[in-house]
């Protein structure tokens, strides 16, 4: 860990020498960020990948439960690698945060001025960025799409009903099955003008298709805490 900070404070020093006019891109840290953000989707694509897998897999197949233990073992240990660089990659942009504030549109340039956003939502440290994530939206540097998606997590992560509906969560019951949806939203009846007011073009149907591949129910607190005991 100590050779880590050394390391990354070596680097964050070459960033500030490097010098930043606020009027051009900050090529050196733009660079950085295209390759953090590839360490951010390597496991995690293989995850999703691997439940799909699941998803399709026949509990009257002979195979069932040695394809499902094979399965549940791979997405064990890629999720761990994942946890591991998570924490590695939110430590980064926290420090780059404190430097420069986000990221955004005009250090970055397109689409780099995403990417911290997608490590941010990508951890459990949500909070803490939130206000900076909102500023940056306010100001132009991020759209304002991913400050709604940034607000759907962070009340999803505690547990509490979403605005806007674009998140998603697959669970195990307990025969084993998976149950996917969309996680409770605040007003189902009201949530695909909320969609359309903040600029989103898919309802909140489209988007369980898209993000699911499976169609959109309502889905109330007391069932996920069902699935969740």
């Amino acid at each position: 860990m100590l050779n880590f900070k050394i390391v990354l404070f070596s680097f964050l020093f070459g960033l500030i020498s490097f010098g930043q006019n606020t009027n051009s891109i900050n090529t050196k840290l733009k660079l950085s960020l295209d390759s953090l953000i590839e360490k951010d989707s390597t496991s995690r694509v293989k995850i999703v990948n691997l439940l799909n897998q699941f998803s399709t897999l026949d509990p009257k197949d002979t195979a069932f439960n040695t394809s499902n233990s094979r399965i549940l073992d791979s997405i064990q240990v890629l999720s761990t690698i994942q946890e591991k660089q998570d924490s590695l990659n939110i430590v980064f942009i926290d420090s780059i945060i404190r430097i420069y504030g986000y990221p955004g549109r005009t250090l970055v340039g397109t689409p780099t001025n995403e990417y911290a956003w997608y490590i941010i939502q990508h951890s459990s440290k949500i909070d803490n960025y939130l206000k900076t994530i909102k500023q940056a939206g306010k100001n132009g540097e991020i759209p304002m799409i991913l400050v709604a998606k940034m607000i759907d997590r962070s009340k999803m992560q505690h547990g509490k009903k979403q605005l806007y509906g674009n998140q998603g969560s697959s669970m195990m019951n307990s025969d084993g099955n998976v149950s996917s949806f969309i996680w409770p939203t605040r007003s189902p009846k009201k949530v695909n003008k909320k969609r359309l007011k903040a600029g989103f073009g898919t309802t909140i149907e489209e988007n369980c298709q898209i993000l699911l591949k499976t169609e959109y129910r309502i889905v109330k607190m007391k069932e996920v805490k069902h699935l969740l005991n």
